[in-house]
């Protein structure tokens, strides 16, 4: 169920890091601190969701294979 959901939780962690970063831009801009704060909470947010999505990935992959075996692009060829 979860395997078909990664390209929307990396997205949701994408567009929440993109827009944390403009709100926090302007939030310093404009000496805005509720904005600023806002902009916080949207970078840990999408911090998290993409550190979540990487550690799914990696898991479905397995951990019997080494490094090189989950690195090599192309996935599993043998």
């Amino acid at each position: 169920m979860a395997k078909k959901y990664f390209w929307a939780v990396r997205l949701l962690g994408k567009s929440s890091l993109f827009s944390g970063f403009l709100l926090a831009l302007y939030g310093l801009s404009q000496s805005n601190k509720f904005l600023v704060n806002v902009s916080l909470g949207l970078l840990a947010a999408g911090m998290m969701m993409m550190a979540g999505s990487v550690y799914h990935v990696l898991k479905s992959r397995g951990t019997d294979k080494g490094p090189s075996e989950w690195m090599r692009p192309g996935g599993d060829t043998q």
